[in-house]
């Protein structure tokens, strides 16, 4: 099968045309789905599993794609594709690994497409190497991260320093478990608290859980190429990470 690609494109012509132009790619292109709105996107990332790339219009009929990326867990490279250039900083903030104006021609693509072959293709770590260009273009590096929380607990409210947080859950609501094994009820979404948070502290494994890297006891080998993780504190089930969640921790915890 070919490199399954989803395109998320609210102007038909548009969508033809980036079509056409990757048909001409000389890679095994799979069109795996055509997404026209930010409400039918969000529906088919919560029911299918994630392409290979997702090629993402930044302005859609019924909003800004961004909102897509915070109501669903998408662990691809995306490339953008927008008639707008004051959105580039915030694209290379998420999975964005390209930035297309439009109208995009055949030699826009064409250095995009590469740069995904060669990270794809040649199975590279795409994603410790965009975090650290993420870092650079936002300067996040001197960016103060949150240090505590203001949690629920039934009616009381309790400040919880971000330290002693083992990981964040999502259980139908958001919760916080610390190593203490308390459960505290978040009021934010876990694409939120991930921004958040220091990404060399705290890590996204899967659509469920956002662990902090101390948390983390020891790894073990799941399906070929994958891991699964077992915490310090007991969770609902057991984490089972994609082959990239798994290469993108590996590093993390090795210090690369």
């Amino acid at each position: 099968m070919g490199i399954k690609i989803v395109i998320i494109e609210d102007e038909k012509a548009a969508a033809r045309h980036l079509e056409k132009l990757l048909g001409q790619s000389q890679l095994p292109i799979a069109i795996q789905a055509r997404l026209s709105s930010v409400r039918e996107a969000v529906q088919w990332f919560n029911t299918n599993p994630l392409p290979d790339l997702l090629f993402m219009d930044i302005r859609l009929s019924d909003g800004i794609s961004f909102t897509i990326l915070e109501r669903c867990f998408i662990d691809c490279p995306i490339i953008f594709t927008t008639a707008y250039d004051e959105y580039a900083l915030q694209a290379f903030k998420t999975n964005g690994i390209d930035y297309l104006l439009k109208p995009i021609t055949a030699a826009d693509l064409e250095p995009a497409m590469k740069k995904f072959e060669t990270y794809h293709l040649q199975h590279k770590d795409w994603q410790a190497e965009h975090l650290q260009t993420a870092h650079q273009l936002s300067g996040q590096k001197a960016r103060k991260f949150r240090e505590r929380f203001l949690l629920k607990k039934g009616k009381d409210l309790v400040p919880v320093r971000v330290s002693d947080i083992a990981y964040f859950v999502r259980d139908e609501l958001v919760f916080a478990v610390t190593f203490q094994n308390e459960r505290y009820l978040v009021e934010q979404s876990l694409n939120q608290l991930q921004n958040e948070l220091s990404p060399e502290t705290f890590v996204r494994l899967n659509r469920t859980y956002l662990v902090q890297l101390d948390a983390i006891q020891q790894l073990r080998p799941g399906k070929p190429g994958q891991l699964q993780v077992q915490l310090k504190v007991p969770t609902i089930k057991p984490l089972e990470l994609s082959a990239q969640r798994s290469r993108l921790l590996r590093n993390l915890l090795e210090g690369e």
